[in-house]
C-alpha cells in the first residue's frame, strides 16, 4: 500500500515499516516493564558485523524507564531494550 499510495520503492517502504515497528515494540516493552515495576532499561545492539557506530555507542547504556529511550536510533535500527533487574 505504501508503494502504491506514495509512489515509493519497495526498499523505502520496507525501511519505514521496520523502523515504525521497532518504535512500537520499544514503547510496548517499556510499558510492560514499567507496569512490572522496572525502573531502568538497557539498550542491546546485535553484536555482529552489521552493527553500526551509532548502535555500538548505545550498546549496554542504561536509561530511566520514564525518560527518553533512544531506540530506534536510526532507520532499520536493530537495537532493543531489556529490563535492568537487580
Amino acid at each position: 500500500m505504501l508503494q502504491e499510495d506514495f509512489q515509493m520503492s519497495y526498499h523505502r517502504a520496507d525501511t519505514i515499516v521496520r523502523t515504525e515497528m521497532a518504535h512500537i515494540q520499544t514503547q510496548a516493552a517499556a510499558d510492560r516493564y514499567r507496569d512490572s515495576g522496572i525502573q531502568e532499561v538497557e539498550i542491546w545492539a546485535d553484536e555482529d558485523e552489521r552493527r553500526c557506530e551509532i548502535c555500538g555507542e548505545l550498546h549496554e547504556t542504561k536509561h530511566n524507564i520514564n525518560g527518553y529511550i533512544p531506540v530506534p536510533a536510526h532507520p532499520n535500527c536493530r537495537c532493543c531494550v531489556i529490563p535492568v533487574i537487580d
